[in-house]
């Protein structure tokens, strides 16, 4: 993730930086220094979805958990000083329209 940011650092990102801190507390690990890699101050923020959600071999994670981690991981944005904008639930191109337009 830190060498994309590097290369990358205005470009969106399914998993951010941040998203490590939550990893490391999921796992009950010592959580990475993640200041010297920030992002623009405007996080958008895809929410769980349970219209939507589907598990397969990856994703294992109940819909609760993830729901779960979903608002772990934003705190953690909020707490780092980012500004967390909710994408609304609605179709692919009226998401887009939205990112574009906010």
């Amino acid at each position: 993730m830190k060498s994309d940011y590097d290369e990358h650092p205005s470009a969106f990102y399914d998993r951010g930086i941040p998203d490590l801190v939550g990893d490391a507390h999921l796992f009950g690990l010592k959580p990475p220094r993640v200041d010297d890699h920030r992002y623009h101050d405007r996080v958008f923020v895809l929410l769980a979805w349970r219209e939507i959600y589907a598990t397969d071999d990856e994703r294992k994670m109940t819909f609760e958990m993830a729901e779960a981690f979903g608002e772990d991981v934003r705190c953690i944005y909020e707490g780092l000083g980012y500004e967390i904008v909710d994408v609304p639930k609605d179709t692919p191109d009226a998401r887009a329209r939205f990112i574009i337009g906010a």
